[in-house]
């Protein structure tokens, strides 16, 4: 009987106990969802409340320190909680920026600089809080030191590196620097500095860029090298344009779209896909004409462009291939064309115009005559200051109606020979 009295006497102990420890953890767990609810709440007596409940949570303090320095707009009041949550948790980057940000709001310089540093100490390399403490050495002129956190940034977020060059260069505009200093040698961080550049029309610059990006044999884009190559062209920097397109087409295999003196016309028997920029072939939907490859039709082995002309009126076939040429100078062109059920009243011509004042210097025979291969040929001379050429395909007259097909090959053009010599 002293036993069963003993025996129920720990079992109450035991529960006694259990129930204490239930409680207790209950009221741990109330505590902690009642600190964690008001602090998820955006006003200032639910943040308050939160750190009531767990002083001891950095979060909350931060929280609590951010609304009074954000909404309130209150600093100084803000300054001691931000501060409490740096000394709960100091391993975390944004808790140190905010201080300096409530630091900087009270013109407290030194005390700034010092939250930043301790935000790269604990994250020193992590992009977005390089990108931050880059803006804070930014708005207090330490220029310096903003293009080294922006240096961090342009190597390690592919989102942000377009934001941080373009700060780079207001910052400093100083192309040799930046490439030397600042933007990271990589193919990526390159095409992103000359795209910059090109917004920002600056072609002296944008050519720095170019060369380094030839000199570090840089794989860049073909997006790139077109557009640079638009760049030079809408200013009329033909040569420089030329160039930029032949290093381009090395730098990406794209060798076959360069021209040779054999045949200034790239890519001329339309063996290579159409890349609708640059100096290959570029092409445009026109009403009334269909251009394509014609798989059903070759010219001795090679493809051919076929036009299907449904009876509208039109200017040219919309297709077009801009060409370097030397001024004052002799050239030869000459195609075959294969006409097919061709009616109306207008032809269709090949003609070579200076690209820069339209002066036309070559005009085909009509493109008529039977379902069979035709050549046609001719020379003319440039004019003393022409340097970029447009072959098109026109119709003429224009206002009149044609209807039918005609197949293009074997276009060439090249420069005479006794011009070539007496150069």
């Amino acid at each position: 009987m002293k036993v069963a009295l003993q025996q129920a006497h720990r079992n109450l102990l035991f529960l006694g106990s259990c129930l204490l420890l239930c409680t207790a953890y209950l009221s741990v767990c109330t505590r902690e969802f009642l600190a964690f609810r008001y602090s998820h709440q955006p006003n200032l007596s639910g943040l308050q409340e939160a750190v009531q409940l767990e002083p001891g949570n950095a979060e909350d303090w931060y929280l609590l320190g951010r609304y009074r320095m954000t909404v309130s707009q209150e600093p100084q009041a803000a300054l001691p909680l931000l501060r409490r949550a740096t000394e709960l948790n100091p391993n975390r980057a944004d808790y140190w920026f905010d201080l300096a940000s409530a630091y900087q709001m009270l013109r407290m310089t030194r005390d700034q600089n010092r939250a930043i540093e301790k935000a790269l100490l604990v994250d020193p390399f992590t992009p977005a809080v390089a990108w931050q403490a880059a803006n804070f050495y930014w708005s207090e002129g330490e220029i310096d030191r903003a293009l080294q956190q922006f240096r961090i940034v342009a190597a390690n977020d592919p989102y942000l590196l377009g934001a941080a060059l373009e700060r780079c260069w207001r910052m400093r505009p100083q192309v040799d620097f930046l490439l030397n200093s600042v933007v990271p040698a990589r193919p990526d961080t390159y095409s992103s500095f000359l795209e910059l550049l090109m917004q920002k029309n600056q072609p002296a610059a944008a050519a720095h860029v170019w060369d380094a990006i030839k000199r570090s044999h840089f794989q860049v884009g073909p997006r790139c090298v077109f557009d640079y190559v638009r760049f030079l062209l809408d200013r009329k920097q033909v040569d420089e344009a030329y160039q930029a397109w032949s290093d381009g087409a090395s730098l990406n295999g794209l060798e076959g779209y360069r021209s040779s003196p054999k045949n200034l016309i790239i890519n001329a028997d339309f063996g290579f896909p159409i890349l609708n920029t640059g100096f290959d072939w570029i092409y445009q939907d026109v009403a009334g004409v269909s251009l394509g490859i014609d798989p059903t039709e070759s010219y001795r082995g090679r493809p051919v462009l076929s036009a299907t002309l449904n009876g509208s009126g039109f200017g040219d076939l919309g297709i077009h291939q801009l060409i370097p040429v030397q001024p004052a100078s002799g050239y030869e062109f000459s195609a075959c064309y294969k006409p097919s059920n061709m009616e109306g009243a207008g032809a269709l011509h090949f003609v070579l115009e200076d690209r820069l004042n339209g002066a036309r210097y070559f005009t085909s025979e009509d493109l008529t005559g039977t379902d069979a291969w035709t050549h046609v040929s001719g020379s003319f001379t440039t004019g003393p200051a022409t340097r970029l050429l447009v072959l098109r395909i026109v119709h003429l007259p224009a206002e009149t109606a044609i209807r039918g097909s005609v197949s293009i090959a074997a276009l060439k053009l090249v420069q005479e020979q006794n011009q070539e010599g007496a150069e």
